[in-house]
């Protein structure tokens, strides 16, 4: 998934069905929310590794 890709994703693929939405509020690590089992965790980390990613990139950019 490229950053632009995730910039814009509306919605995951897969519902999620760990409350992993809730990393705030149940003390899951921000980085990794989602349990094993749930089917949304590995589409949530490739939006999470595009998102970073390019915010680094753009930063990058900004600072150079």
């Amino acid at each position: 998934m490229t950053y632009e890709e995730a910039k814009n994703l509306k919605a995951f693929e897969n519902y999620c069905t760990c409350g992993g939405y809730a990393a705030s509020m149940n003390g899951r690590d921000k980085r990794h929310p989602h349990m094993d089992y749930c089917p949304q965790r590995h589409e949530f980390e490739q939006w999470q590794d595009a998102m970073e990613s390019g915010e680094a990139k753009l930063k990058e950019k900004n600072n150079g």
